[in-house]
């Protein structure tokens, strides 16, 4: 009995080890999405532009490996591949994203709202399709795509204010799921512990179970 309860301690020291590693790894990565949440929601700006540096910086690393993958590779092997055209070009982007941060962060948007005009355009015509068939559920259809149209228009008007309004929306997100995750431990860990707290009795009613049938063992009261 004496070696299996020192197994059950070492089993208990490690399960609490483990338990512990990844509360704590919970809470830093809540912390982390709280902290960078609330930079994204108070500084919209600066964090758009350190996200032109670190798109520029990953960029960057790839079109200095293609480059790399171009001069050390047999040139008789790969006669067809464009490591050097593709690393020249991530570099030249990587260079733009960096000394112009400000175009590229109202680039984006206005790429987004280019892509939701067409879209609001082509259901535009899906509508006037719709009309010339005689179908009476054309209006919302035209609704949609109108509202479509406004939303694509306003974007590619508004590039720097709905840049600032993602990324608010991101940090909102990113603190809401980090608190979020923080009441959960809690409320988890308190849950454990009462639920431990009443095992002392129960444990203690089946320890002694379990020793009142090794006493009586079949075999030996046979015996």
């Amino acid at each position: 009995m004496g070696k299996k309860q020192m197994n059950i301690d070492i089993e208990e020291r490690r399960r609490i080890i483990m338990e512990n590693k990844v509360k704590r790894d919970v809470y830093v990565f809540a912390i982390a999405f709280i902290i960078m949440g609330l930079v994204m929601i108070f500084f919209p700006q600066f964090t758009l532009e350190m996200l032109c540096y670190l798109i520029a910086a990953v960029l960057g690393i790839l079109g200095v490996f293609n480059l790399v993958i171009y001069f050390t590779r047999d040139i008789l092997k790969d006669v067809y591949r464009y490591d050097f055209v593709i690393g020249v070009m991530m570099i030249l982007v990587a260079i733009i994203f960096v000394t112009k941060s400000e175009l590229m962060i109202n680039l984006i948007p206005v790429i987004m709202g280019i892509i939701v005009f067409w879209n609001g355009v082509t259901k535009l015509q899906r509508s006037i399709d719709l009309l010339r068939t005689g179908y009476s559920g054309w209006v919302f259809v035209l609704i949609i795509s109108l509202m479509s149209i406004a939303l694509g228009v306003f974007i590619i008007l508004q590039p720097d204010f709905i840049a600032q309004a993602v990324m608010i929306i991101i940090g909102i997100s990113l603190v809401f799921g980090g608190v979020s995750d923080v009441i959960s431990l809690v409320l988890l860990g308190k849950r454990v512990k009462e639920i431990k707290d009443r095992m002392p009795i129960e444990t203690q009613g089946s320890f002694v179970e379990e020793v009142v049938v090794d006493a009586v063992d079949p075999d030996t009261e046979g015996m």
